[in-house]
């Protein structure tokens, strides 16, 4: 009977050793799942959040493509344009031209009519004389 009792005092440590690890592992099957869920969504907003910035990055490169194929026309715009120009050689000319030229000194046909009109009715010596008054004056 001892030799029953012991033998029954070893399965029941047995026993609630076994239950104890068996709850130790569930403990650990527990947490571990609780981990993989926390892992998963993580993983899944990520990907969202990555999916998200791929598609910002879609959209500026596209619209960077579009800007590109309009400053490659306007430049190909510009080009074209460019043989238009005046070179710089021939605005230098043309200003020489003009130095040479002068044509403020040159008078208005308005003017030469006064300039006519005063000195036929003689008015030129008083308005020669007013001018001079006035320019004393100020």
């Amino acid at each position: 009977m001892a030799d029953n009792q012991q033998q029954n005092t070893q399965v029941q440590f047995l026993l609630t050793d076994l239950n104890t690890r068996i709850k130790d592992i569930e403990e650990r099957n527990s947490s571990l799942r609780e981990r993989i869920i926390l892992l998963s969504q993580n993983t899944i907003n990520l990907k969202e959040g990555m999916e998200q910035k791929m598609n910002e990055i879609e959209k500026k490169q596209n619209q960077i493509n579009i800007d590109m194929k309009k400053l490659k026309s306007m430049l190909d715009n510009v080009l074209s344009e460019i043989s238009n120009f005046t070179r710089k050689d021939e605005i230098m000319l043309v200003e020489r031209m003009l130095k040479d030229f002068q044509p403020l000194e040159f008078v208005r046909r308005k003017d030469v009519e006064e300039m006519i009109n005063t000195a036929l009715t003689g008015e030129y010596k008083i308005a020669k004389y007013k001018n001079t008054e006035s320019v004393e004056n100020t």
